[in-house]
Order: structure tokens, then sequence, then C-alpha cells
């Protein structure tokens, strides 16, 4: 193979590397309550320590909401 054939070969699979890296990021979704003291504390010492560390293979959605009150209808 001539130095051509090999430069092609390279490019394809470089190619099919990094496709594969960008499907193989792990999905997650953050379901949180607004202003809420402990969804702060999660993100602030959980999620954004973990993200900061190996963020390159996660594919975070956050997903905020606001207070929620259940009331009976009575």
């Amino acid at each position: 193979m001539n130095s051509y054939g090999f430069l092609i070969s390279f490019i394809c699979l470089y190619q099919q590397i990094v496709k594969c890296e960008e499907s193989s990021k792990v999905k997650i979704d953050v379901y949180y309550e607004t202003l809420c003291p402990d969804s702060i504390q999660f993100i602030r010492r959980q999620l954004y320590p973990t993200f900061n560390k190996i963020g390159q293979i996660m594919d975070i959605n956050l997903v905020p909401y606001g207070k929620a009150e259940v009331r009976n209808n009575l």
C-alpha cells in the first residue's frame, strides 16, 4: 500500500472512531427542583465536579421545574 492509500485508510478509520466515541456517550437526564437547596448542592458538589473530570463522555440534559405543591381538592 502506498502512502496515499495509507492516508486514506487512516482518515476512514479516524472517522469511524470519532463516530463511535460520539455515539457511546452516557446520556444523563437530571430532573431537579428549581431553587431547592438539595438540588443546588447535588449540582455543585456531585454533578459539576464529575462533569469536569469525565464530561467528554457524558451527555447531560438538565430538566428544571418550579416549586410544586400537591393539594387535596376537598
